[in-house]
């Protein structure tokens, strides 16, 4: 089951265009779940996109633009859910610092 709290439905319906937050959503869920996010050649499971689409009240077929988009955007949106979850980028100094 995906679930968003009040912080993460705030967060989520900051961003404008319907595409951006369908697809804010689905790397928020990654990221929360997973720990990471899939890459633009990967697409989410059919179900996970039903489900927060539901959930949005927006259509599974957005992640479709989104992927299809500038890669700008994806970056973009990574970084604001790395500093609002509080992630790290994994690389070869916190590699040295977790050895």
């Amino acid at each position: 089951m995906v679930y968003f709290s009040e912080q993460d439905l705030a967060f989520i319906n900051a961003h404008r265009k319907p595409a951006s937050r369908f697809c804010f959503a689905v790397l928020l869920c990654y990221l929360k779940i997973i720990g990471f996010a899939t890459d633009k050649k990967s697409s989410p499971l059919t179900e996970l996109l039903r489900i927060i689409g539901t959930r949005l009240k927006l259509s599974a077929e957005l992640w479709q633009k989104y992927v299809s988009g500038c890669d700008t955007t994806r970056r973009e949106h990574l970084r604001e859910l790395y500093r609002y979850l509080e992630l790290k980028t994994f690389n070869g100094a916190l590699q040295k610092e977790c050895i």
